[in-house]
């Protein structure tokens, strides 16, 4: 981890064409964001967003709208050692309505809160183990769905090349 203010932004335009003409399509602007800065040699603090139209296959509907706001904290507990702690709140909207011309984006809704945890571990150069754990709650105004817990707990092994030195954050998993 290194101190100052590090970050990317993609930024993007899509059309999401339905080939039924009754369905309505989408439309809109579409991105992603993060942001950490240092504020401390072995600390970063860190902002993520992210919009974009998802494909829905269980809905009836055709597509929604997911938007993802989250921050998180990152540490370095030695040279070969990291934990971070990222919390997302995930809103997926659905259009009004399916038909051409009908409602925006005020249909059916489900809002997400996730805590996600990591612990970054590199024995050796050339090999990484991550351990991480995802812990998310959703709310749905989805039919009478009730609300429900998304757990995942796991463990990735890289040997080899290694990504960058800054790892980016899990996006939650529902």
């Amino acid at each position: 981890m290194t101190s100052g203010i590090h970050g990317r932004i993609n930024l993007g335009y899509r059309y999401f064409n339905i080939y039924d003409p009754q369905t309505k399509d989408y439309s809109g602007l579409t991105g992603n964001t993060s942001v950490s800065v240092g504020f401390l040699r072995l600390t970063a603090f860190r902002l993520f967003f992210s919009r974009s139209p998802q494909f829905s296959a269980y809905s009836g509907r055709t597509f929604f709208l997911q938007t993802i706001f989250g921050v998180g904290l990152a540490r370095a507990l030695s040279k070969r050692c990291s934990l971070y702690y990222d919390f997302f709140y995930d809103r997926n909207n659905y259009p009004a309505t399916d038909i051409t011309g009908g409602g925006g984006m005020e249909g059916p809704a489900d809002r997400y809160t996730t805590h996600s945890v990591r612990l970054n571990l590199r024995p050796r150069r050339d090999l990484e183990v991550t351990f991480f754990t995802n812990l998310g709650k959703r709310h749905s105004r989805l039919g009478a769905r009730p609300v429900s817990e998304h757990n995942f707990f796991g463990f990735s092994l890289i040997y080899g090349s290694l990504s960058g030195r800054f790892s980016l954050p899990i996006a939650p998993s529902f």
